[in-house]
């Protein structure tokens, strides 16, 4: 057989009569994954298997049928093999590499058990079974009887790290979750093993990043493992000459369908027992992509279908990888550098090779190197200085190496030679037969204290809302030293929020390196402070940490980011994040609407109130809604028009409107309509706006925080609060555009327009117009009503005319005291109410509203007498007569 080699495949088929089982299935697995060049054929020592597992039986079963075979595909990608016949059959040339796996499903001895032991307790445990046998999964149960959990363990988490030298192909998992604080953690032992182990013991230690305490616990418990070899079948006599030979018990037969595809054939005999294995080994494949992968396509065999990665691939003879970065800001021991060998053989005898810094740093002392991996002989490897950046080292090695090897260089000491905050250093590694490769060491940084906020959603917080535990919490605020003793204790750390925002309680969430407690900070309304020489750094030479989560109240006229300002002589810099936003738990809207006072039962706009969230209005709450030196009347309506909620009843007492909740929304927010609402105006209202707000007042929404005497002070015994018992929702709700009677004013000024003209006279001066006077088809003095009602008007009336938009229009003129209001199209126009024909209607000329010449001097408070036309000189004249100023 000329390049069986390049798959060799073992098999094994040991059949027994066994139940026929629901599913047919095998267990599949890749022994390893293993790193080559790219284009490189994988070589028969490091060469991974694909390992089929009867563990079920259904192959067996299917090949003990007579004449029973088995057909299935394997399939690859990133890879081919190299140098394949046709179709080739296990023979006598490949018996060196055939591995038969002969189980008799035998259950594994039962768990024993022992005494406690301090520090930690395990229920010894012995675990038995056979190379490439899954075992039957054994439980062990560790107690932490001096500490406890230091974060929740969830089920499935990979603690496999607790066992030193787990046996190969066996996994420890946590097998129920394990809350924080917890004292005990149930762990399962499971998988394959791939190595004999012969009553091997190892003791559980569990690390201290999983602990409460500082220390690593270890218990002198064990777990034993009991892993025997598996059987060998002795391969066959081999045949003479050129006739294919196939070892005893399971011929195999591999077909090349293309350079990617191979059909693979097992026959059976009625000496198969359940749990027989498959291995088939890769050797010979050529790595042609980055990532090589099997496939198995079982056809309509019982192996199952699976997808490996086998082979990794790099272009160059070697891989450079540092353990990881480290920011510093002195001279600082960094990482270690790793440099492996893709091949064996790759580092040459006397290898040479070179480090080198970017400028603005520079090595301090020598590092140290090492093998870790691989047979590379070296005793005492040369490490020379060559300047401030450059290493060099030269290993002792006299021959290459026949297993691939990983040298690990440590005890790299870097320190910065000009260069600025935030740079970051790197090295360059190359040699004789190491392929240049740039790696980053970390970053160089300023003394001082990061601040940050978790990186999650900000949380929402009501306004006027009382601190209610989990409701008012905001996201955890970080501070971390970048450097070890930044963070000067000895002063003091101040927290600032914004006006508006009072924090009721502060939380250590985390605490590395750092000793201090929730009682330790002062609360002072909206501004926190550690106070000079509490906290204290537990080890200088190393980095504190520490994390706060606040509750905080929030005033009802607040909304917006809620934000934390750092900083205090403790720290020096000050630094601003966001931990919430705050949002009113009712948004009130409604159209302006523009009045003339002194009139009762004054429609004003409709007016919707909304729920921020569903659920958020609780029953018997209410919602009191105030107009601004005014007072609603009774006969306003209300529906829920949005939300699945209930209102019990809608009063309106003294002015206000109250609105009392009867039910919760459950899935929609409300949305409540108030209609037909109308307003009593006091005669003596200034003109101006006038504001629609949320006001207290008994089981009042967002003025659960009210609090006379704004307490936020300690000494109040933990009673925050605002004085705050009214919040503007609309501003501009009502416009009073015309002041009182007695604040009417007498029309004497003389106002000349003639038709056509860009000018107006008005008492004798000039004033420009932007559009002028024309005369309409029916012969009628058209006048600009803005123009020429702006030049009456006295100075402090802001807005005599108003446009409200709609289909149609309406022209709004507010003038001493009467408003006039005119719709387009319409030939009635309201003066304070009262209906007055006019001869027509009000049309728009280039964006400009324009009145008949009478008609407007009517609205403005003119007699007919007052109001004069001169044909010839085509003017339009407002008090022709001798009162004119």
């Amino acid at each position: 057989m000329k390049r069986f080699l390049s798959l060799a495949l073992a098999a094994a088929m040991t059949l027994s009569l066994v139940p026929v089982s629901a599913f047919a299935s095998s267990y599949n697995r890749i022994s390893k994954v293993v790193t080559v060049e790219k284009d490189d054929v994988i070589t028969e020592s490091k060469a991974p298997s694909v390992v089929i597992n009867d563990e079920n039986g259904d192959l067996a079963r299917e090949l003990s049928k007579t004449n029973g075979s088995v057909e299935f595909e394997l399939v690859l990608n990133g890879a081919e093999w190299d140098d394949m016949e046709k179709e080739v059959t296990v023979d006598s040339t490949a018996t060196t590499l055939v591995k038969v796996s002969e189980f008799d499903g035998s259950k594994e001895a039962d768990t024993k058990a022992s005494a406690r032991v301090a520090g930690a307790d395990i229920v010894a445990t012995t675990v038995e079974g056979t190379v490439n046998k899954k075992i039957t999964p054994v439980d062990v149960t560790v107690k932490l009887t001096d500490d406890t959990l230091a974060a929740e363990l969830t089920k499935g988490t990979n603690v496999s790290t607790w066992f030193k030298n787990l046996p190969a192909g066996l996994v420890a998992e946590v097998k129920t979750t394990a809350n924080k604080g917890a004292a005990e953690v149930a762990v399962t032992i499971s998988g394959t093993p791939t190595e004999k182990a012969d009553a091997v013991k190892i003791p559980v230690k569990v690390p201290e990043t999983a602990l409460t305490g500082a220390a690593e616990l270890t218990t002198t418990n064990v777990v034993t493992f009991n892993i025997a070899e598996a059987t060998q079948i002795p391969p066959t006599t081999p045949g003479g000459g050129d006739e294919e030979q196939t070892p005893a018990e399971t011929p195999v037969t591999i077909k090349k369908l293309t350079s990617t595809r191979a059909l693979v054939t097992v026959k059976g005999t009625p000496a198969a027992k359940e749990g027989g294995e498959l291995v088939i080994n890769l050797a010979g494949v050529k790595v042609t992509d980055s990532r090589a992968t099997v496939t198995i396509n079982p056809k309509e065999s019982p192996v199952s279908a699976d997808t490996f990665t086998f082979a990794k691939s790099v272009d160059g003879g070697t891989i450079v990888s540092v353990e990881g970065t480290k920011n510093f800001s002195g001279a600082e021991t960094m990482k270690p550098i790793f440099i492996e060998e893709v091949t064996d053989g790759t580092f040459k005898a006397g290898e040479k090779m070179t480090l080198k810094l970017n400028s603005g740093f520079k090595f301090v002392g020598k590092p140290t190197v090492e093998v870790v991996s691989g047979d590379l002989a070296i005793k005492s490897p040369t490490v020379t200085a060559q300047d401030e950046r450059t290493i060099e080292i030269v290993l002792d090695n006299t021959a290459k190496s026949k297993k691939a090897s990983m040298i690990k260089i440590t005890g790299i000491k870097i320190d910065e030679d000009g260069a600025d905050f935030e740079d970051v250093a790197e090295i360059t590694v190359r040699g004789d037969n190491v392929d240049k490769t740039t790696v980053e060491m970390g970053k160089y940084i300023d003394w001082g204290v990061k601040v940050s906020a978790e990186d999650k959603t900000l949380p929402t917080i009501y306004s006027g809302a009382k601190d209610d535990e989990k409701d008012q919490e905001t996201l955890k605020l970080t501070l971390k030293e970048t450097a070890a003793n930044s963070w000067l204790t000895n002063r003091k750390t101040t927290l600032t929020f914004p006006e508006g925002v009072k924090v009721t309680d502060v939380t250590v969430d985390t605490n590395k390196n750092m000793t201090v407690a929730d009682s330790d900070f002062d609360i002072d309304g909206n501004v926190i402070t550690l106070p000079a020489g509490v906290a204290e750094i537990t080890d200088k030479s190393k980095k504190a940490e520490l994390g706060l989560i606040f509750n905080v109240e929030v005033a009802p006229d607040f909304t917006g980011d809620i934000t934390v300002e750092v900083g205090g002589p403790a720290l020096g810099a000050t630094s601003k994040v966001t931990l919430a936003k705050a949002v009113a738990p009712i948004t009130v809207e409604a159209e302006k609407t523009s009045v003339a006072i002194d009139y009762r039962n004054v429609e004003v706009a409709d007016i919707i109130v909304k729920e921020a969230e569903a659920g958020l209005w609780e029953k018997k709450q209410t919602i009191i809604l105030s107009a601004e030196n005014m007072e609603f009347e009774k006969g306003i309506k209300a529906e829920i028009v949005e939300g699945d909620g209930e209102i019990k009843k809608l009063d309106v007492n003294k002015g206000l409107i109250t609105i009392t909740i009867d039910s919760e929304s459950s899935k929609t927010p409300m949305t409540i309509k108030l209609t037909d609402a109308s307003l009593y105006l006091d005669r003596t209202l200034p003109a101006g706006d006038y504001a629609l707000s949320l006001v207290k007042g008994d089981g009042a929404l967002m003025f659960e925080t009210y609090n006379g005497e704004d307490g936020n002070d300690p000494s109040n015994d933990k009673e925050f609060g605002f004085d705050v018992d009214e919040v503007v929702m609309v501003k501009d709700y009502v416009t009073v555009a015309t002041a009182g009677r007695d604040q009417g004013t007498t029309f004497t000024t003389n106002v000349v327009v003639t038709i056509d003209s860009d000018k107006m006279i008005v008492d004798g001066q000039e004033v420009a117009l932007d559009v002028p006077a024309f005369l309409s088809a029916d012969g009628r003095t058209m006048l600009p009503v803005r123009a020429v009602t702006e030049a009456l008007s006295d100075p402090s009336n802001t807005q005599p005319v108003d446009w409200i938009a709609g289909n149609p229009g309406t022209i709004m003129i507010y003038y001493g005291d009467k408003t006039v209001s005119m719709t387009l199209g319409s030939t009635t126009m309201y003066i304070n109410g009262t209906p007055v024909p006019m001869t027509t209607a009000p049309v728009i000329v280039n964006d400009r509203a324009f009145l008949p010449m009478r008609d407007l001097g009517r609205a403005l408070g003119l007699s007919d007498n007052q109001i004069e036309w001169d044909a010839t000189a085509r003017t339009a004249t407002f008090n022709p007569v001798a009162e004119a100023k």
